[in-house]
């Protein structure tokens, strides 16, 4: 695939990532090797809970996450502020900017950046992948 040249500011690659003035197809997540698993919402939320110190506490952010169904509304097909695609596509990773910042990976999308999420905090592998398999499992 040959990359574009030109003007290279967020969007401008429709898709893809700017590099070195260049456009290259989106970085694919690199998550961590997780089990296939059928997750609900309550669960992925009840796996970062104890971690998300801003979101939960309606200060300063429009994601509010006191359960499992506000986890998965204010997430599922939302547009991300930053980044071009939206902060959980249910059933895709590579698509799901929520995961690309659990990861600190958020600087492979286009538009994303900011510091990785939780703030201060690292989750666990299991945390980690009860997330990803609600993401791949479809989000509900």
């Amino acid at each position: 695939m040959l990359a574009r040249r030109g003007v290279f500011n967020n969007g401008d690659c429709d898709q893809a990532v700017c590099k070195q003035q260049e456009c290259v197809p989106p970085m694919p997540l690199m998550p961590p090797d997780c089990a296939p698993a059928q997750v609900s919402a309550g669960q992925a939320w009840q796996a970062v809970a104890g971690a998300c110190n801003c979101h939960g506490k309606g200060v300063g952010t429009a994601l509010i996450f006191k359960d499992g169904p506000s986890f998965r509304d204010s997430m599922v097909g939302v547009p991300s502020s930053m980044a071009t695609i939206d902060i959980v596509t249910a059933g895709d990773v590579d698509r799901s900017y929520l995961l690309f910042k659990l990861l600190n990976q958020q600087t492979n999308v286009v538009g994303g950046g900011g510091n990785p999420m939780p703030i201060g905090k690292v989750l666990t592998e299991g945390q980690l992948c009860t997330v990803i398999e609600w993401v791949r499992s479809g989000a509900n």
